[in-house]
């Protein structure tokens, strides 16, 4: 799979959640990847882009509906809230 190669030019960022339980991601959760990607545009002085699994490899279909909404309102507002 030719795009794997994006591997060598990312950061990978997982996250825990009980899929399709119609529970949102804790809070604390959500705070910390806010901080830990300012951190990261911080450090390499630029302004990241944030996207899911399904915007570089449209096989993979891991992306929770709450993921979907958090990601939304970073990439709007950058910052989950």
């Amino acid at each position: 799979y030719p795009d794997y190669g994006m591997n060598s030019y990312s950061v990978g960022i997982e996250l825990v959640h009980a899929g399709s339980s119609g529970e949102g991601y804790p809070e604390a959760q959500l705070q910390t990847l806010d901080n830990l990607i300012a951190y990261i545009d911080t450090y390499f002085g630029n302004k990241s882009q944030i996207i899911d699994h399904k915007a570089w490899r449209t096989t993979n279909s891991d992306t929770s509906p709450e993921f979907a909404g958090y990601l939304a309102s970073y990439q709007a507002k950058r910052t989950h809230k």
